[in-house]
């Protein structure tokens, strides 16, 4: 299995010389969006490299013809030819969206916003080796040489690159193998994102035995973890939280909460730390987990594939708005695969609802949805009871998909529990384990 994996690494001391080039290439992936929407019946019926060769005729002029817009050479003079066909495939792009969006808008029902295509777009360019980008090595420093837009031309220009970044990089791959590096803005700091190809050798699914990591992820916990066997037995568990950064996290959504009951005005210094706190745990919480199925020998890593629908409501009501659970998920299937592992999701309704013991719903504490009762009487972890619930779901499903047809009914005729998936417990799948051995 083939992965792209991408480092960043930071420019030392320098923030001006690449703001020109930054602004060029922004505005001509606006002047090129313009010409690729008023001839998308031309440039659709072409693959991406003949729709960018098209384009291209569209827009420079050569000794041996005259382009239909002369002005965008007269505009981005000197405009390397590498950088302007990024700026076209950028601009097909944006365009070939927006056209396949409003086709569906047209054929659904209309109660959403038609959608509108954005010229204006936060786009950043990438220097392409040897033309654009040269990576130089002095007296063990690396130093990069770029060719940036200053004084009205394109000129080179040489940085150095971060030590730090570049010996966590030389860990891992060989810079000389990266693909060419893109520009990215961190407030008032510029990185190089380099990409690098790894080949991921995952597990085979015929394996007979093996061990997943069923994760629960939540706003009580950043994730409660447990490694279940095949047969239904919980071998591990941990309770990922990172209090510091929750207590800072909710600190600033308290602060931003106050400013807006005070008055009107837009909070951005908040909101930008918000983002990054945000964006902090996601990361934290992704290594963690992948971490930890990785130290249990896991084989995959199963997760709900959540979705909140309808308006929230609570004292957590914020605090959900700005979950990051879908990043979470890409992260963890990211990181798993880079670990040889696999990543698969399961239905989430009633992951927490119902006790893994099969005792029904559980009632959870007013002042702590951590805690719940279940009918029994028995007291428990929420979340460490959806994590079994959500484990069990994936074997059950792996179970029947591997069973012949006549079997698979007869055991959903004599474990009531099949027949839902929102009702499917580790005790179902023990039921189902049990049913399947005495057959």
């Amino acid at each position: 299995m083939k992965l792209m994996v991408s480092r960043e690494v930071r420019i030392k001391d320098a923030f001006k010389p690449f703001l020109d080039t930054v602004t060029v290439y922004q505005e001509a992936v606006s002047f090129l969006i313009g010409v690729a929407e008023d001839h998308f019946e031309e440039v659709g019926m072409f693959q991406s490299h003949s729709a960018m060769a098209l384009v291209e005729r569209f827009v420079h002029s050569t000794a041996r013809r005259q382009a239909l817009y002369p002005s965008f050479d007269t505009r981005f003079h000197k405009l390397p030819s590498y950088l302007r066909r990024a700026a076209i495939m950028e601009a097909i792009a944006a365009v070939t969206l927006y056209r396949k969006n409003l086709a569906e808008w047209e054929v659904s029902d209309k109660l959403n916003k038609k959608p509108f295509l954005k010229r204006k777009r936060n786009v950043m360019p990438a220097f392409y080796r040897d033309n654009m980008f040269i990576l130089d090595k002095k007296d063990g420093v690396y130093m990069a040489r770029l060719k940036l837009f200053r004084d009205g031309d394109w000129k080179w220009h040489v940085f150095e690159l971060s030590q730090a970044d570049v010996r966590s990089i030389e860990k891992e791959f060989d810079l000389s193998e990266a693909k060419c590096p893109v520009l990215k803005k961190h407030g008032h700091r510029f990185t190089l994102s380099f990409a690098f190809e790894t080949d991921a050798e995952l597990p085979k699914k015929d394996k007979k035995e093996y061990s997943i990591c069923a994760v629960d992820i939540g706003i009580n916990n950043a994730a409660v973890c447990s490694i279940m066997n095949e047969d239904g037995t919980v071998t591990a568990r941990r309770f990922i939280t990172f209090t510091g950064e929750e207590d800072r996290f909710n600190r600033i959504v308290n602060e931003r909460k106050k400013a807006h009951s005070l008055s009107k005005c837009r909070t951005y210094r908040l909101d930008r730390f918000l983002k990054n706190h945000n964006e902090n745990l996601a990361r934290l919480t992704s290594s963690a987990i992948v971490e930890f199925a990785s130290s249990e020998g896991a084989s995959v890593i199963v997760m709900e594939k959540l979705s909140i629908k309808g308006k929230v409501k609570g004292s957590k009501k914020e605090r959900l708005h700005l979950w990051r659970k879908k990043d979470v998920a890409k992260r963890v299937e990211a990181l798993a695969h880079r670990k040889g592992m696999r990543f698969s999701t399961v239905w989430a309704a009633g992951t927490s609802k119902y006790a893994f013991d099969g005792s029904g719903q559980v009632k959870r504490d007013k002042d702590n949805w951590s805690q719940c009762t279940f009918s029994n009487g028995k007291r428990y972890n929420t979340d460490l009871s959806a994590s079994y619930n959500i484990g069990s779901r994936f074997f059950i499903r792996e179970t029947l998909k591997t069973c012949p047809e006549t079997e698979a009914s007869e055991a959903k005729a004599k474990v009531p529990g099949l027949s839902a998936r929102a009702t499917c417990t580790l005790s179902t799948y023990i039921s189902l384990l049990a049913v399947r051995a005495s057959a």
